[in-house]
């Protein structure tokens, strides 16, 4: 997932919601904002969904939360390759991301 999520545009979906959408107009605004829920991070929240269903990882089922958290994490990982600072491949620094939010998810107990 982080592979392909890496492979796309970035999208800085911080930027999109304060800036680019808060902008448009309301009808454009809304239109916009259920594309990117539908197309980016209902996707990706039904990765987080299924393994909290099959036990893999603990917690409250929150796969929005997991999903933006997500998105936000690898797209800095693009955006830092960008400014020529990573420490190594982000492909690399990637894989520490998920296995960090995913142990991270495991043990979390919604306190």
């Amino acid at each position: 997932m982080a592979a392909w999520l890496l492979a796309q545009p970035a999208v800085n979906v911080t930027s999109l919601v304060t800036t680019d959408i808060g902008s448009a107009p309301k009808d454009e605004a809304h239109t916009t904002a259920e594309r990117v829920y539908e197309s980016i991070m209902i996707p990706i929240g039904r990765v987080f969904l299924a393994a909290q269903e099959s036990g893999e990882i603990g917690g409250q089922p929150l796969p929005d939360l997991f999903a933006g958290v997500f998105v936000a994490a690898v797209n800095a990982l693009a955006a830092t390759e960008r400014a020529g600072s990573l420490p190594q491949p982000k492909e690399q620094m990637a894989n520490q991301v998920v296995s960090l939010l995913l142990d991270g998810v495991y043990n979390y107990r919604g306190n």
